[in-house]
């Protein structure tokens, strides 16, 4: 549990988090810089440090995204007023819902694409919108985000789009294997596997013992990041 000093920092991030979304690159080039050695160490070669300027552009884009949509869902709604700061308050008095936040932010930074970042976000304001209590559901979808990029993502979704109901199970559609290199296919599945985004019997690839593609069902988690991504449109 947060000691009380820690509790009115993490409140205060998210009080400021500002309305005006066209105010937040301001703000983040202004007050927000990633220091580290690369900075401040001299003897470094001047490649060396380009790189580092790309890394930190690079992270900063990401929370700048992640920022935007955040800021979006939570003052669309007057979420933060005075009525609400002691409700607020209480709510990151629970470690999961600490957890949570403070991962998300991280996630946002660390993210494999501005795509992704923005996502968690707009996932992240959903749940501070409603005080919701996080659950199994939420760090998993959050450990999606952080870690699968812009292909695999659409890959996913392309899926799901040619097979459209969640309560059955269905092959790999022959339009996905003859578009993309099959062994790059069996590597994503067996990816959305592991984040638990599908579910497989006996664990095959997308093809059987006979070559013919295999069952894969989308997960309830799966459907929670669908529904995500058709909500915001990203």
């Amino acid at each position: 549990m947060l000691n009380e000093k820690d509790t009115n920092e993490l409140v205060d991030f998210i009080k400021n988090i500002p309305s005006k979304i066209e105010i937040i690159d301001n703000i983040i080039d202004e007050k927000l810089f990633y220091r580290d050695y690369i900075d401040t160490a001299e003897e470094l070669i001047k490649p060396l440090k380009a790189i580092g300027k790309v890394y930190e552009f690079a992270k900063k884009q990401r929370f700048k995204e992640f920022l935007k949509s955040i800021s979006k869902e939570i003052n669309e709604n007057d979420f933060i007023d005075s009525n609400n700061v002691n409700k607020l308050k209480e709510y990151v008095s629970k470690d999961n819902n600490v957890d949570f936040i403070v991962n998300t932010i991280d996630y946002s930074i660390n993210s494999r694409s501005i795509k992704c970042s923005s996502l968690l976000g707009f996932y992240a304001g959903n749940i501070l919108n409603k005080y919701k209590d996080i659950d199994y559901k939420d760090f998993q979808i959050i450990e999606i985000l952080k870690n699968i990029d812009d292909i695999e993502l659409n890959i996913f979704k392309e899926f799901v789009d040619k097979t459209l109901n969640f309560d059955k199970e269905y092959y790999v559609p022959f339009e996905i294997l003859n578009t993309h290199k099959e062994e790059e296919i069996v590597l994503m599945f067996n990816k959305f596997e592991t984040y638990q985004m599908v579910s497989r019997p006996n664990h095959l690839t997308i093809r059987d013992i006979n070559g013919e593609p295999s069952m894969i069902k989308v997960s309830y988690i799966g459907k929670n990041l669908i529904e995500l991504l058709n909500k915001t449109k990203i």
